[in-house]
C-alpha cells in the first residue's frame, strides 16, 4: 500500500514540475536588444521618447515618440531572421492629430560611423519577412498622406548591427505638417546594455 502511495505521489509531482515549465514556458518573452533614443542636442521639449507596453503581456516594451500632434512606434529588430542577415526598422504613426505627408524615400539612416544605409520602404501589412522577398519588393517611394495612423518597415540588405553600432535616423525632411517640415527630433537606436557589459 504504501509503495502504491509514493507512485502516486510521484506521478502527481512530475505533472507539477511540467505543468510550471509549461507556464513558464509561455510566459517568458526575450527582453529588448536594441532601443531608440533621442540625440542629446534635440532641445526640442515638446518631443520626448517614452517605453511604453505594445506587446500582449506588455513585454518586451516598445519605445513611442511623443509630441502634441503625434505619436510614433519605433522599434528596430535586429536579429538573424531564421538564419537570414539582415534589419527592419517599424515606423508605426499613431494618434495623429493634424494630417501630416510622410516622404519614405526622404528618411535618412546613417552608422555612427557616418557610413549611409540604404533601406526599402514597405507597408506593415502583408510583408513577409523572407529576405528574398523583400529584396524583390518594390519600394513605396511616393509621398503618403497619413490621417489619423499608418505603418512602414524599412528593410535593410545589412548585415545585422553589432553592440557598438548605432543607427541614426533622420525624418525631419520626410515628415511635412501644412506643407512645412516639422521639428521631429533626430532618432538613435542602439544596442540596450546587458549584465555582461556588452
Amino acid at each position: 500500500m504504501l509503495c502504491y502511495v509514493k507512485k502516486i505521489l510521484k506521478y502527481f509531482a512530475d505533472v507539477l514540475c511540467i505543468f510550471l515549465l509549461l507556464i513558464f514556458l509561455g510566459c517568458y518573452h526575450a527582453p529588448k536588444e536594441t532601443g531608440a533614443y533621442l540625440d542629446g542636442n534635440h532641445g526640442n521639449q515638446y518631443w520626448k521618447m517614452v517605453e511604453d507596453c505594445g506587446y500582449e503581456h506588455c513585454y518586451p516594451k516598445v519605445d513611442y515618440l511623443q509630441s502634441t500632434t503625434m505619436t510614433v512606434r519605433l522599434e528596430l529588430t535586429n536579429e538573424k531572421w531564421k538564419g537570414e542577415n539582415f534589419f527592419i526598422v517599424r515606423i508605426h504613426f499613431m494618434d495623429v492629430r493634424e494630417p501630416l505627408i510622410f516622404k519614405p524615400s526622404k528618411v535618412d539612416f546613417n552608422l555612427k560611423s557616418g557610413k549611409l544605409l540604404k533601406a526599402k520602404a514597405l507597408n506593415c501589412a502583408y510583408t513577409i519577412w523572407n529576405v528574398e522577398y523583400l529584396r524583390s519588393y518594390i519600394a513605396i517611394k511616393e509621398p503618403l498622406t497619413i490621417n489619423k495612423e499608418g505603418c512602414y518597415l524599412f528593410f535593410f540588405d545589412h548585415p545585422i548591427l553589432s553592440a557598438k553600432d548605432e543607427l541614426i535616423m533622420d525624418l525631419r525632411q520626410a515628415v511635412t505638417i501644412g506643407g512645412k517640415e516639422t521639428d521631429i527630433p533626430v532618432v538613435i537606436f542602439r544596442r540596450m546594455k546587458t549584465d555582461g557589459g556588452s
